[in-house]
């Protein structure tokens, strides 16, 4: 290939590929707003139902960035994150066999917003050690178009990309998923051999901090479900 030849390869692809990430990042933006906005409709929706019964109840939609934020709920928190880069779907994902991706290489880069799991009371008292659990993430396309890979509902109710468009009433009904299936999951006591030996200065911590430790650990099987 001659130098003129490979220099116009490389500007074309370079074109192509700047023009179709900034469309996915656009959407990716736009959905991420929306995706805000709708877990703070339902926040105020369940707080107007609750507030009366439970009063001491935490629900609250907190901004911690333009790239997150925090859905609490009583002893959960939901973290919704945007991942900055547009990325390639993986070429083993089920999601090659379909058409839509053979035939239009370019409807594989998709933005990806990951929602995570954790124990409220871990952000509220700083235990940095605690782990949360990625329960979601949200594939959104050029073309608007979706999927979501996680756990039960979260990973068969939102898996026609080729034909599914994202809006306002699917991510509110996303929002809702998420957190059913976060109430479903709860927090153990650690096994008894991880916590039968403590230093002094973990102790102290524990004592003058109240960071007791807690996981959250699912009682059926975690994994490929």
């Amino acid at each position: 290939m001659s130098k003129t030849k490979a220099k116009e390869l490389i500007v074309k692809v370079l074109q192509d590929k700047s023009l179709v990430k900034n469309q996915v990042a656009g959407n990716l933006n736009n959905s991420f707003k929306t995706l805000f906005s709708s877990c703070r409709k339902l926040c105020n929706v369940i707080k107007t139902d609750i507030v009366k019964s439970v009063p001491s109840i935490t629900l609250d939609c907190l901004e911690r960035n333009s790239n997150s934020f925090e859905f609490r709920f009583g002893d959960e928190s939901l973290v919704f994150q945007k991942v900055s880069s547009i990325m390639q779907i993986d070429k083993s994902h089920s999601v090659w066999t379909s058409s839509y991706l053979s035939d239009n290489y370019n409807n594989s880069y998709c933005g990806v917003i990951n929602i995570y799991n954790f124990l409220t009371d871990s952000f509220r008292n700083n235990r940095m050690e605690e782990a949360g659990y990625l329960i979601a993430r949200i594939f959104i396309n050029r073309e608007n178009h979706f999927f979501v890979e996680g756990k039960r509902q979260l990973g068969f109710l939102y898996n026609e990309f080729e034909s599914s468009e994202i809006s306002e009433d699917i991510l509110y009904n996303i929002c809702e998923s998420a957190m059913l299936y976060c109430l479903d999951f709860d927090p153990t006591a650690p096994d008894y051999d991880s916590v039968s030996a403590i230093s002094v200065g973990a102790l102290k911590d524990q004592i003058d901090y109240s960071m007791a430790p807690a996981q959250k650990k699912l009682g059926f099987r975690f994994y490929d479900e």
